[in-house]
C-alpha cells in the first residue's frame, strides 16, 4: 500500500519540522544515507570505474560464495532495519491501523481527505461521526465520563481532528477534576501540532487549569507567554484577568493594573463584572486609597458593573464620579435600574452629543420616545438642533413617526443632514409616495431615478423600481414597463417586488398575472444543513488562515477538518475552529452553526444582515450562492407541513413562509401580545380552533409542540381563506394572510373601503392603513415565493 504521506512529503509534520525523527534525530533521509555508507564500496561504483583497489577478479569459489552470502545477509538486514524504521515513522504519523488489525488498514471510501481519518474494525465512518457528535453532547450536558470515553475511542480514528479531540479530552478530564491529565493533553497540542490554530486556545486553557490546580507560577508563565505572543487576541486580553487574580495576594498594585487594562480593552466581556468587583474590593479594603483622580477607574468599574448587570447603586456611585462624556449611556442605564427615570432622561438627553456608538444612540432615543417621563415631545424636539455624531438621523426618523403632520419636514432634514445615513433611503421613498398616490406618474418616474441610483442597496429601491414599471403601464408605455420589470427581476431576484414584476411582465407579454394565487402541491423539499456549502474557496480560506495565524502551514488540514466537522454536525467545533482562523467568522459559517444548534432565528438574521450589508458595500458583487439562499430560507418542520397542507387545503409554501416570518422557526417564541409558537397563535384563537378540531385536553402549553401549532395555525388559515371565498381566486390568499395579522374584520373593512383591491391590488397592499399588516403580506409572500423557487 502507498502511504498518503511518505517520507519527505508535505504531510503532517513533527515539531522538529521533519516527517519523523528517531531519538538520535536521524530521520529517514539520514537513515538511507548511513545505509549506503555501510554497504561494500564496490556497490557504489559502476564496473566501468573500478579502480586498482577493487576486489581481485581471481578469487576462490569458496570466497566468492562467502562474499555473496555476506552481501545478501547484509542487504536483508538493512532492508529489515529500513522497514522497521518506516513502520515506526508511519505509526508516529498515525498511518497504521490503531488496533493492529491489518485487514482494516484502508481508508473510508466516503472520505475525500485520506489524511483526515482511518477505518476501524469497530467503527464505520458513519459510526465515528455519530460517536463524535454524541461525545460533544455528553460534554455539553455535563457528562464528562461518557464524553472522555467517546473521544478516547475517536483519537486513533481521526488523525485530522486529533488536536481538537485532545482539547475535548482535556475539557472532560478537567470537569472530572483530573487537572494533571488535562494539562498533558493541552501540552500535547503544542508539541504534536505546532501549526494547529488551536495552539493559543490550548495554552489559555492550560493556564486556566494551572489556576484551578493552585499552581500560580506555572499559570503566570503560560499567561505571560500568551501576552507576549498575542496581546490583542481574546486570549491575550483574557490573560489580564488571571494575571490580576494571581498577583492580588502579594501585589495588589500589579493586580489592579491588570484588571484596569482588562476593563479598558473589554468593558463588556466574560470577566468584566468580576474585574470591576475585584477593583471595588480593593477600594473597600483600603488597598486603593486614591482611586483614579481623573475618573478613569470609576468609569471602568461602573461600566463593568453595568455591562454585567451587577450592583446598580454602586454602579451609579462610580459613574457619577466619571467623565460624563464617557459615562453618559452607562449612567443612564444604571439610573433606570434604580428607578430614577428623571435622572435617566437627563443623562440620555445630555449624552447624545457625545455618543460614539450607534447602538447606544438608538437605545437611548427609543427609551426617550417610548418610556421617558412627560413631556416627551418637547424634549425630543429640543434635541433635534444638537449635533449628534452617531445615528442622529434616527432621532429625526422617530419624530416623523410620532408627529405625522411634520413628517415631510423631518424626512427632508434627514436627506439634507444625513444623506448617507440609514434612514435617508426610506425618507426619500416616503417623499416620493405622494406623487404616486395622487396619480402624478410622469413626475414620479422622473424623481424616482435619483433615489434608485443613489440608494441601490435600500429596502425601498425594488419597490421604487416596481412602481416605475406600474407608472409606465398606467401611462400607456407598455415597452418601457416591460424593460423596467426585466431590470428589476435581474437586479433584485428573490425580492417580493421581483416576483410581482415577473407576473406583470408575463401579463404584458400576453400571459396572465397570477397575483397572489396559491395552489396545493406535494411538499418534499430537499434540504440538509450538513450538505450546504458554507466554506469559502480553499484559496480564500488559506489567505485568511495565513493572515490570522501568521503561517500557511496547516491551512489545508484545517479546511478539511472544517468540512468533516460540518458533515458531523458539530456546530460548536466549527465555530471554535473558525474563530481561530478568521478575523470575523463568515456569515454562512455562523448562520449554519447557529441553525445547526437550534438557534434558528439568530442564524437567519446573521445571513440576512450580511447579504444586506454586501449589497450596500459592493452591489456589483453581491450575488448570493444557492447555499446562502437556503440558509436565508431554510426548511424546518416539512413533515408537519406536508401533513397539514392537503388536510386543510392551504399552500405548503404559504405555511412555510408564514412560519418563517412569524417566528423564524423558534417553536418556543412568545410575542409581547402573548402569541405563541411557530405560527404565533394567540391562546384565545388557538383554543377556539382546538374546539373546531375536537382536540380534547388542549392546553396553551401545547402551542409549543410543533405538530399541534402547525395543525391549528393551518386550520385557522383555512378558516380565513373561507372568509374571502367570494373574492377572485388570485386575491383570496393575499386577503387571508393579511387577516392572519390584522384580523379578518379589519381586512374586510379595508377591502370594502378601497376599490383598488380589485382595480389595482398592488396599490391596495401599499394603502393598507396598518403598516405591520402592509409589510406582513409582502414578507410572507416574498418568503413563500422564494421557497417555491428554491425547492421545486
Amino acid at each position: 500500500m502507498t502511504h498518503p504521506f511518505p517520507p519527505n512529503s508535505s504531510g503532517p509534520q513533527h515539531p522538529s519540522g521533519s516527517p519523523f525523527r528517531l531519538p538520535s534525530q536521524q530521520g529517514a533521509e539520514g537513515f538511507r544515507a548511513s545505509s549506503q555508507a555501510q554497504q561494500p564500496y564496490h556497490s557504489t561504483l559502476s564496473p566501468s570505474v573500478q579502480t586498482e583497489t577493487s576486489m581481485p577478479k581471481a578469487t576462490s569459489p569458496y570466497l566468492a560464495k562467502l562474499s555473496k552470502k555476506i552481501g545478501i545477509a547484509l542487504g536483508l538486514t538493512l532492508l529489515a532495519v529500513a522497514i522497521v524504521g518506516g513502520l515506526f515513522w508511519a505509526k508516529q504519523q498515525n498511518l497504521l491501523p490503531p488496533n493492529g488489525n491489518w485487514q482494516t488498514l484502508k481508508f473510508w471510501p466516503q472520505s475525500e481527505n485520506p489524511e483526515l481519518l482511518y477505518a476501524s474494525s469497530s467503527l464505520s465512518h458513519a459510526d465515528a461521526r455519530a460517536l463524535y457528535l454524541q461525545s460533544l453532547g455528553a460534554l455539553k450536558n455535563q457528562d464528562p465520563s461518557t464524553a472522555l470515553d467517546g473521544f478516547n475511542q475517536l483519537e486513533p480514528v481521526y488523525p485530522g481532528l486529533k488536536d481538537l479531540i485532545y482539547l475535548h479530552q482535556a475539557e472532560a478530564q478537567a470537569a472530572m477534576g483530573q487537572e494533571a491529565a488535562a494539562q498533558q493533553k493541552l501540552q500535547a497540542i503544542s508539541r504534536e501540532f505546532p501549526a494547529s490554530p488551536l495552539k493559543l486556545k490550548a495554552q489559555y486553557l492550560l493556564a486556566q487549569s494551572h489556576v484551578r490546580a493552585n499552581e500560580p507560577q506555572k499559570a503566570r508563565q503560560v499567561l505571560n507567554n500568551i501576552r507576549q505572543n498575542a496581546p490583542q487576541s481574546d486570549y491575550g486580553i483574557g490573560s489580564l484577568y488571571y494575571l490580576g487574580l494571581i498577583a492580588q495576594p502579594t501585589n495588589p498594585v500589579e493586580s489592579r493594573g491588570h484588571w484596569l487594562s482588562y476593563l479598558e480593552q473589554c468593558p463588556n466581556c466574560t470577566f468584566s463584572g468580576d474585574s470591576a468587583e475585584a477593583l471595588q474590593a480593593q477600594i473597600l479594603n483600603k488597598q486603593w486609597t486614591n482611586p483614579s483622580p481623573d475618573g478613569r477607574g470609576h468609569l471602568l468599574i461602573g461600566t463593568g458593573l453595568v455591562t454585567s448587570r451587577r450592583q446598580w447603586p454602586n454602579a451609579v456611585s462610580h459613574l457619577t464620579q466619571a467623565p460624563f462624556d464617557k459615562a453618559w449611556y452607562y449612567l443612564g442605564s444604571a439610573y433606570l435600574e434604580t428607578n430614577a427615570s428623571e435622572l435617566a432622561a437627563d443623562a440620555f438627553s445630555r449624552g447624545l452629543i457625545y455618543s460614539q456608538d450607534g447602538d447606544q444612540t438608538q437605545k437611548a432615543i427609543d427609551w426617550l420616545v417610548k418610556s421617558a417621563p412627560s413631556p416627551r415631545l418637547p424634549r425630543l424636539e429640543a434635541l433635534v438642533k444638537l449635533p449628534i455624531p452617531k445615528q442622529g438621523d434616527y432621532l429625526l426618523w422617530q419624530l416623523a413617526q410620532v408627529s405625522p403632520e411634520k413628517a415631510a419636514d423631518y424626512y427632508q432634514q434627514i436627506i439634507a443632514r444625513y444623506p448617507d445615513g440609514d434612514y435617508a433611503p426610506e425618507s426619500s421613498w416616503n417623499l416620493l409616495w405622494p406623487l404616486l398616490s395622487s396619480g402624478q406618474y410622469s413626475a414620479y418616474i422622473q424623481q424616482s431615478a435619483k433615489h434608485i441610483q443613489r440608494y441601490h442597496y435600500a429596502k425601498s429601491t425594488p419597490k421604487a423600481i416596481f412602481w416605475v414599471g406600474k407608472s409606465y403601464e398606467k401611462s400607456g408605455s407598455k415597452e418601457s414597463a416591460k424593460a423596467t420589470y426585466k431590470k428589476l427581476i435581474a437586479q433584485y431576484p428573490g425580492n417580493y417586488y421581483a416576483f410581482r414584476a415577473k407576473s406583470r411582465f408575463d401579463a404584458l407579454n400576453g400571459g396572465s398575472d397570477r397575483g397572489w394565487e396559491t395552489s396545493i402541491s406535494q411538499y418534499k423539499p430537499a434540504f440538509s444543513l450538513t450538505q450546504l456549502n458554507i466554506l469559502p474557496s480553499l484559496d480564500a480560506f488559506s489567505s485568511s488562515y495565513q493572515k490570522e495565524t501568521g503561517s500557511a502551514n496547516g491551512a489545508r488540514r484545517t479546511y478539511n477538518a472544517l468540512k468533516e466537522l460540518q458533515a458531523i454536525g458539530a456546530a460548536d467545533d466549527v465555530l471554535a475552529l473558525s474563530e481561530e482562523v478568521f478575523e470575523k467568522i463568515p456569515a454562512p459559517i455562523a448562520s449554519w452553526a447557529y441553525q445547526q444548534n437550534g438557534e434558528r432565528p439568530k442564524g437567519i438574521r446573521e445571513i440576512r444582515d450580511d447579504l444586506q450589508n454586501r449589497k450596500k458595500d459592493a452591489p456589483q458583487t453581491a450575488a448570493t450562492s444557492l447555499s446562502e439562499e437556503k440558509l436565508l430560507y431554510p426548511v424546518y418542520f416539512s413533515e408537519q407541513i406536508a401533513e397539514a397542507s392537503p388536510r386543510y387545503q392551504v399552500d405548503p409554501h404559504i405555511i412555510q413562509g408564514l412560519m418563517r416570518e412569524e417566528s423564524y422557526f423558534n417553536e418556543f417564541a412568545v410575542s409581547t401580545s402573548d402569541a405563541r409558537g411557530l405560527m404565533q397563535l394567540l391562546p384565545s384563537t388557538a383554543s377556539e380552533v382546538a374546539n373546531w378540531e375536537s382536540l380534547d385536553g388542549f392546553q396553551v402549553m401545547n402551542l409549543f409542540d410543533p405538530a399541534t401549532n402547525i395543525r391549528l395555525g393551518t386550520r385557522y388559515l383555512q378558516y380565513l381563506h373561507a372568509q374571502f371565498s367570494d373574492k377572485p381566486s388570485h386575491l383570496r390568499s393575499m386577503a387571508a394572510v393579511g387577516a392572519y395579522n390584522g384580523g379578518p374584520n379589519a381586512m374586510k373593512r379595508w377591502i370594502a373601503s378601497n376599490p383598488n383591491f380589485s382595480a389595482d391590488p398592488d396599490l391596495f397592499v401599499e394603502e393598507i392603513p396598518y403598516e405591520q399588516t402592509r409589510e406582513y403580506i409582502k414578507k410572507v409572500f416574498g418568503s413563500a415565493w422564494n421557497y417555491q423557487a428554491l425547492y421545486q
